[in-house]
């Protein structure tokens, strides 16, 4: 992010990865707290996300031009994303919270995404 922005620009995903699957899963003990020790809050749920690729993500300036690409998946690979947060009422009704994310093959995971 910090690079999306000396550039002037953003990040943009470019093709969008197709949704295989989303399901609300427990967050497990030990990612829970993870979770806690980057964001200061405790996650209740996880959100997973099952997407086929391909996806890339590059960093884009305000014109729309590819500035960079930052990464990659082939055609066809299947991957899994985890999103930590909590939902909480408030004025506008219930919202959600992202606290955390990342990809499910990082060990801190715990097994979230062992559906």
């Amino acid at each position: 992010m910090q690079k999306a922005k000396a550039a002037g620009g953003h990040i943009e995903i470019d093709p969008q990865a197709s949704f295989l699957g989303i399901a609300i899963v427990a967050v497990p003990t030990s990612a829970a707290d993870y979770v806690t020790t980057l964001s200061g809050q405790r996650p209740r749920y996880a959100l997973v996300v099952t997407l086929q690729g391909p996806i890339a993500s590059y960093i884009v300036d305000n014109s729309g031009k590819k500035l960079q690409l930052l990464g990659q998946t082939a055609t066809g690979v299947t991957f899994r994303q985890a999103v930590f947060g909590q939902y909480q009422n408030g004025s506008l009704g219930p919202i959600w919270f992202q606290l955390a994310f990342g990809d499910c093959s990082s060990a801190w995971m715990a097994g979230t995404c062992a559906l």
